[in-house]
């Protein structure tokens, strides 16, 4: 009885052998699909090189590790927070989080913001700790309500003055020496200018609205343009 069960089991084994090979075979070919982005059931997958922004997307999607993300799955993130490590950013697959009212990526190696330029429906962006020194990208984001430059390397902020629905603007940290492009934001209500260049502050003369006003470590000895501004309940010189 033995002899034949181990007879039947030899005869038997090529059979499932070869029916492995090609279960593997079939896995390894929808690998090859989900890598190279063209689609799953009908869906577009988005391709996301960067390590860092891929795991943080796959996170608030509730994606598995490795697992595909498509471009409708991308279009419905609103908020997404990413940290960088000092790493170069890729951008690529981010054009498709169309509806994106949140985002934070700190630490990156980030200097070119131009991927930033159609993400219209922006309200909060924080990009700390970055080297960036050209903001046109952001001119457009005019929905923005709060903007953190903390650390950016900025001096030139001509490309904010026309986000007048800015509430909250951190700019410490930073190479600013002019303010003038903050004269019209009228809607701020907290502006950080802590650790810059700044001695001239006419340009805040009129932003009535400020309750939080930073301005330590600077080179500011007349501030008399503080003086309308009666709203303030924090102030740091």
């Amino acid at each position: 009885m033995k002899k034949l069960a181990i007879f039947t089991l030899i005869l038997l084994l090529p059979i499932l052998l070869s029916f492995v090979f090609l279960l593997t075979l079939g896995c390894g070919e929808d690998r090859e699909i989900v890598t190279q982005g063209a689609s799953v059931d009908g869906y577009r997958i988005v391709d996301i090189p960067d390590p860092n922004l891929r795991t943080s997307i796959a996170q608030v999607l509730r994606i598995a590790p490795g697992g595909a993300i498509t471009a409708e799955q991308m279009a419905r993130l609103t908020q997404l927070a990413a940290y960088g490590g000092g790493s170069d950013i890729n951008w690529t697959g981010l054009e498709y989080a169309t509806n994106l009212t949140e985002l934070n990526l700190r630490s990156y190696n980030i200097s070119d913001l131009s991927a930033l330029a159609e993400l219209t429906n922006l309200t909060s962006l924080e990009l700390w700790d970055n080297a960036i020194t050209d903001l046109s990208a952001l001119a457009g984001l005019t929905n923005l309500t709060s903007l953190d430059l903390t650390k950016t390397n900025i001096s030139d902020l001509s490309a904010l003055a026309g986000l007048t629905n800015l509430t909250s603007l951190d700019l410490t940290e930073n190479n600013i020496s002019d303010l003038s492009a903050v004269a019209g934001l009228t809607n701020l209500t907290t502006l950080n200018l802590t650790e810059n260049n700044i001695s001239d502050l006419s340009a805040v003369a009129g932003l009535t609205n400020l309750t939080v006003l930073h301005l330590s470590l600077n080179n500011i000895s007349d501030i008399s343009a503080l003086a309308g501004l009666t709203n303030l309940t924090d102030l740091h010189l």
